[in-house]
């Protein structure tokens, strides 16, 4: 399976300051699925931009990687442009799954759920959801349903919105594995390089 991971970060115009190659987000998202016994059959592409870029650019971006599955990392700056973009996407592709997830969403979101092409939404943390919506996908012979996983919105088959409930936070988490100790964050490309961090838990 092929997962797609868009980040589009705000355009912050510093002169002389390096763009950004990661989204730590992500990086995090795949540490924790390298717990996961369908990792090794999961290809993660990481696609980073600035809120700049233009909409038809980013769409056959993703759509010349052929994947299966689209996550987005939602922001206040760039929750407009990523409902033109999934938009864009179904149109051309309506096997492709699309998952949002990111400060920007609560259990009260469905509504973005039911007027767009979005599939699923993650609300909270996303470690535990993301991995198990992946092994969901990942699973051929599964026997769980989106409906049996917390912390997520989905669309139904009537197109209606679903709350699955709350999930409990990461108690300890020090039980994510570090992103930097697996080397998906490679860190000879960030020598000189900036690092912005906006920290919710701690």
């Amino acid at each position: 399976m092929k997962i797609v991971c868009l980040g589009i970060n705000s355009e912050d115009n510093l002169s002389g300051v390096p763009k950004w190659e990661y989204s730590f987000a992500f990086a995090y998202l795949q540490a924790y699925y390298t717990t996961s016994k369908f990792y090794k059959q999961t290809e993660f592409i990481n696609l980073i931009y600035y809120e700049n870029i233009q909409v038809d650019s980013v769409i056959d971006d993703i759509l010349a990687n052929q994947a299966d599955i689209l996550s987005v990392s939602c922001y206040i700056w760039n929750i407009e442009k990523t409902l033109l973009i999934v938009d864009g996407i179904r149109k051309r592709d309506n096997a492709i799954k699309i998952i949002l997830g990111g400060p920007e969403f609560s259990d009260n979101s469905g509504v973005v759920v039911e007027h767009s092409s979005v599939d699923i939404i993650v609300v909270g943390e996303g470690e535990t959801t993301f991995k198990d919506i992946l092994d969901l996908y990942n699973d051929e012979n599964r026997t769980t349903e989106l409906a049996d996983i917390k912390g997520i919105i989905y669309k139904d088959e009537s197109g209606q919105s679903t709350f699955t409930g709350k999930r409990e936070n990461i108690v300890d988490l020090n039980t994510i594995p570090s992103p930097y100790l697996l080397g998906i964050v490679d860190l000879s490309k960030m020598e000189n390089r900036l690092v912005a961090i906006e920290t919710q838990r701690g």
